[in-house]
């Protein structure tokens, strides 16, 4: 389920369906979507169900085991399947939720009574991950990033995925658009990093560059 939808893109900038395509603007969302995901390393919503196999840990410097295993994708709605797994890929160990506390804000299992055993992939957990609904900072954060490429598209510019975009020197046709599309771009841009720190990045990288700059992160 997408974060927002095109009404509210083309509410946000004021560009049409003739100016820009609804299908072009869906697209733009779903892009913007993924961006969001990758950025903040957290899915928005409650579509997100993985099986993912994972390292148990060996001791650390003060030879104390760990109890712990780390999920990818937080926060954890819910642990479907936890399986100890053997060398060849057996099961070892099927967990309860009884067995672990979880800690689904950072995607944290922890056991209760047993350590972690050393190994590679001997773990295997099955889960769904995101948010029960989506923030309402998140629909923003998508119709902003959604609305900077609608709004690129319309000038005849170009950008690449996550951290730069480029306007042409002169947008013939578009008389006193072009200037508004470029406030309409940074102000859009500035209003999207502020989310971006309110969320909280994996990796704090610059959303979209000042026209005709590339990103270096």
């Amino acid at each position: 389920m997408s974060y927002s939808l095109y009404t509210d893109v083309q509410a946000r900038t004021g560009l049409s369906n003739t100016q820009v395509p609804n299908a072009t603007t869906t697209i733009h969302i779903t892009e913007a979507d993924a961006e969001i995901d990758l950025l903040t390393g957290r899915k928005w919503d409650n579509t997100g169900t993985t099986t993912e196999y994972l390292d148990g840990a060996k001791k650390d410097i003060t030879d104390t085991k760990s109890t712990s295993l780390l999920l990818r994708n937080y926060p954890v709605i819910a642990v479907s399947s936890f399986l100890e797994l053997d060398i060849d890929g057996n099961t070892v160990t099927t967990f309860t939720s009884s067995d672990y506390w979880l800690d689904s804000e950072i995607g944290k299992i922890s056991l209760k009574e047993l350590d972690i055993t050393p190994g590679t992939r001997n773990y295997k957990v099955a889960y769904t991950y995101g948010t029960a609904s989506t923030p309402q900072y998140i629909k923003t954060l998508s119709t902003l990033l959604a609305g900077i490429r609608d709004w690129i598209y319309f000038l005849g510019g170009n950008y690449n995925f996550l951290n730069n975009y480029s306007l042409p020197e002169i947008s013939f046709g578009k008389g006193d658009f072009y200037q508004r599309g470029q406030q309409m771009i940074n102000s859009m841009q500035e209003e999207a990093n502020r989310l971006f720190d309110r969320v909280g990045l994996r990796a704090r990288t610059s959303v979209f560059m000042t026209s005709g700059a590339d990103a270096s992160t």
